[in-house]
């Protein structure tokens, strides 16, 4: 118990210890670059849990974090009163803070995997649906039509321009809800084709140049992130087999030499 306990303050200090660290350079240049945007609309408009997936109020959001502190206070009192094949222990108040910030902590981490396996996924997707829209846009067709085609297919991507062009019944126009919508978004890369839709949507301009390069860039992103990614398995493949091999060899190059000592030894 007190194990677990000193295991919690180090990962609290840590976590204060790294929100108070100065930011890196490349941090200073993306915010120069990307300066923040007014996300005022989007707040209101957009459920929190968009680029998880899941149309959740904030209210909603609520009431499923308090119902996982809550199941995982209810596991650690029944862990403290022996109820679950141990033995009853003294700290059953501890268990039961414990158990309810585990609850708490779970239900965050099971929506920042969804959110990562979604941006993942939106990633693959955006080359596709770029190249879609531009394939519209040289058609004839306008952007708010390529975004409604787009809109109808499955997929990540498909899912947040649905939510956009949903919010167009509560008297927005298109342009502002694209804007809106990068913020919320399973990736931040995805921001740039929204934002270059909802200025073409006002400007217009050459349209098929800029998704062009854009298709380009997202390409380029996602080969990146495959290499990434294919570094990341191979050592997860590889990591328990040299952890069992070299204990082993060591051992089979020490075992003479601690054999030599012990005949020396016993001599």
């Amino acid at each position: 118990m007190r194990l677990v306990l000193v295991a919690l303050a180090f990962g609290g200090v840590w976590g204060a210890t790294a929100r108070l660290r100065r930011p890196l350079v490349g941090d200073r240049i993306a915010a120069f670059l990307n300066p923040p945007v007014d996300d005022s609309i989007g707040v209101s408009i957009f459920p929190p849990q968009l680029a998880a997936g899941l149309p959740w109020s904030k209210s909603e959001l609520a009431a499923r974090r308090l119902i996982a502190a809550a199941a995982g206070a209810m596991a650690g009192a029944l862990l403290g009163q022996g109820d679950l094949f141990v033995s009853p222990s003294s700290s059953a108040l501890a268990l039961i803070l414990l158990g309810g910030a585990a609850g708490a902590i779970a239900i965050s981490m099971w929506l920042s995997s969804r959110r990562q396996s979604r941006g993942g996924q939106l990633l693959i997707e955006l080359p596709t649906i770029v190249d879609a829209i531009a394939l519209h846009l040289l058609a004839g067709s306008s952007v708010e039509t390529a975004v409604e085609s787009v809109a109808q297919e499955e997929g990540v991507g498909a899912f947040e321009m649905r939510a956009a062009l949903s919010t167009l019944e509560t008297g927005l126009s298109l342009t502002e809800a694209l804007r809106a919508l990068g913020p919320h978004s399973a990736r931040d890369d995805s921001g740039r084709l929204y934002t270059f839709l909802a200025e073409a949507n006002v400007s217009g301009g050459r349209l098929t140049e800029g998704l062009a390069m854009l298709a380009k860039d997202y390409r380029a992103a996602s080969e990146r992130a495959l290499t990434a990614e294919g570094g990341r398995r191979a050592i997860a493949a590889y990591g328990p087999i040299l952890a069992l091999m070299v204990p082993v060899t060591l051992l089979f190059l020490m075992y003479p030499t601690i054999a030599g000592l012990r005949n020396l030894a016993g001599g």
